[in-house]
């Protein structure tokens, strides 16, 4: 099987696990698939760089842990120059979308999926989250 194209599906506090890709003792779990398997592989933040093609494991964890800040309808929260955006729509469902921080010219990009929960919708913009 291919070492890229794996997708992070969640992250869980692994209460000091082991890697199951190299070994090493991990805090942080970081759950993946792979599109070519029903099989999923518990990595660490260093392993999740090699496996991904795009996760940023230090975004991906801010995104999916901790407070995010209020505003109107939706919350927010800024890392590395882009802000992250998750709010209720109608119907107990959730959107998520990004933008860079301090440049309105960009808009906002919003994910095409409807969420049912706000976590799924920050594990969608944690997937999302670049290097």
């Amino acid at each position: 099987m291919n070492t890229k194209n794996w997708t992070l599906d969640r992250m869980l506090d692994g209460a000091y696990a082991h890697c199951q890709y190299c070994g090493a003792a991990i805090r942080w779990n970081y759950v993946l698939r792979h599109p070519q398997s029903p099989a999923y592989i518990i990595v660490g933040s260093e392993c999740v760089k090699t496996l991904t093609d795009q996760c940023d494991p230090a975004v991906a964890f801010a995104l999916t842990q901790g407070a995010w800040k209020q505003r109107r309808h939706y919350f927010y929260k800024r890392l590395r120059k882009t802000t992250y955006i998750i709010g209720p729509r109608s119907e107990n469902t959730w959107f998520a979308a990004t933008s860079l921080s301090g440049v309105r010219s960009f808009g906002w990009t919003f994910e095409p999926e409807i969420f049912q929960t706000a976590d799924d919708a920050k594990l969608a913009l944690a997937r999302r989250a670049r290097v």
